[in-house]
């Protein structure tokens, strides 16, 4: 198994850091803004501030930070790779094959900008953009999601307080073999100049391991607390798991990441 992340490290311009990246595949080749600003105020209750608008897309600003719409004509050129990310959804490569065009998001973060707060503004802004008509996918954790799945995972904050983890980091399972192990990995947070996670040959099935890098993927968003190499994460008074940092396994090998003895 060969899986593409997108490991750049956020860079900065002259208005400011970048921070998330996202694309919408769109089935047709337009977009309508008045419509996504419609459909933003009528999810979140309140109206993004538009700041810039142009033939080709707008630039809307929430809570300190600004977001980058861009729509472009033409395939987003990762998508057929990053489908394959995605092993559960069966159209994710027909998704990535059809498309004829794309918007890309990009959020940019003034110096007094809150990443967290910013990386929730970035998927509200994309979750509303999942209404757009003709939405094929969502390309924002380095794999495709359906515009439906997306706009769940959107839904944990609308009590204010949790994080939407689903939607800012992918998380996987495979196995090398039939009778091999459970394998995990995580897909996102090299977005936060952290390492992904990797959990190999476990002995434990694919819905714990999963559920297992989900909630300690939300735990270290939320709490700003990474998982350390040549360190035990302790969970509970009786379990703890070796941590160490290597050549990524689901990952091209020049990628390090961390590997969690979750056995």
């Amino acid at each position: 198994m060969t899986e593409t992340a997108r490991t750049a490290t956020p860079e900065t311009s002259e208005n400011g850091k970048v921070g998330l990246e996202g694309r919408v595949l769109l089935s047709f080749a337009t977009w309508n803004p008045v419509a996504f600003l419609a459909d933003f105020e009528a999810d979140w209750g309140e109206a993004p501030e538009v700041v810039l608008k142009s033939d080709r897309g707008i630039v809307v600003a929430l809570n300190k930070a600004h977001f980058i719409l861009r729509f472009v004509e033409g395939k987003d050129p990762d998508a057929e790779v990053v489908a394959k990310n995605n092993r559960e959804w069966t159209g994710a490569a027909d998704a990535a094959a059809n498309h004829l065009a794309h918007l890309e998001v990009t959020s940019l973060l003034s110096p007094e900008a809150f990443v967290l707060q910013s990386a929730r503004d970035f998927v509200r802004v994309v979750a509303s953009l999942a209404l757009q008509e003709g939405v094929a996918a969502i390309d924002t954790t380095n794999t495709l999601l359906t515009p439906e799945g997306y706009r769940n995972g959107a839904q944990v904050m609308t009590d204010g307080r949790s994080f939407p983890v689903h939607n800012v980091i992918f998380t996987g399972v495979w196995r090398q073999s039939e009778a091999g192990g459970t394998n995990g990995y995580t897909a996102g947070f090299n977005r936060f100049g952290l390492p992904e996670l990797e959990i190999i040959d476990s002995k434990r099935g694919a819905y714990e391991v999963r559920e297992f890098l989900r909630n300690l993927s939300g735990y270290i968003l939320e709490t700003g607390n990474p998982v350390r190499p040549n360190t035990s994460l302790r969970v509970s008074a009786d379990e703890a798991f070796d941590v160490t940092l290597s050549p990524g396994v689901a990952f091209p090998e020049e990628i390090q990441t961390l590997k969690i003895a979750f056995g």
